[in-house]
């Protein structure tokens, strides 16, 4: 059961974090339990304002635990746990509010606004948004001293391969 059913979904979101440049999610409609936590593990993710997000998976007795491994460095702890213990359907802005998201747009924008940020991703070096990916991934639980020196290392590296 472990294999066939949960490995699969650790695959997904561990690739998520795994490649080095941002991982872009475009959000409209309902994205509940695996959805919501696609959202939440993309790197940037724009949502409609008609989107709505939940954990609903209580309300079968079986604890979301896999979707909140992949966002419970995103979302407040306080947050993440309303969410799943009411099953809660939040909108956009509150999404956005509690880190799930990281913008929204009118629903008929929700296009034009994912072109506009991968164009200016794609005007950014490989180089650069790595470094951006792994200093957002390493960094935040570190002490400032560290933190500090995590960011002098990988921006050296940055600079170095221009």
């Amino acid at each position: 059961l472990r294999a066939r059913m949960m490995e699969p979904i650790i695959a997904v979101y561990a690739a998520f974090r795994e490649v080095q440049v941002p991982v872009v999610a475009l959000v409209q409609g309902q994205a509940h339990g695996f959805g919501a936590a696609l959202a939440g593990s993309a790197d940037l993710t724009i949502a409609a304002a008609n989107a709505r997000f939940s954990f609903p998976e209580l309300k079968s007795d079986m604890p979301p635990t896999l979707a909140m491994a992949t966002v419970m460095d995103r979302v407040p702890p306080k947050a993440l746990a309303w969410m799943v213990y009411t099953q809660a359907v939040i909108g956009a802005e509150e999404a956005r509010q509690v880190g799930l998201v990281s913008q929204v747009v009118a629903d008929e924008a929700l296009g034009a606004a994912g072109e506009t940020l991968l164009r200016q991703l794609r005007e950014r070096s490989r180089p650069a948004l790595v470094g951006v990916k792994q200093y957002l991934a390493r960094a935040r639980l570190q002490p400032f001293d560290a933190a500090a020196d995590n960011g002098r290392n990988l921006l050296a590296l940055v600079l170095g391969s221009r």
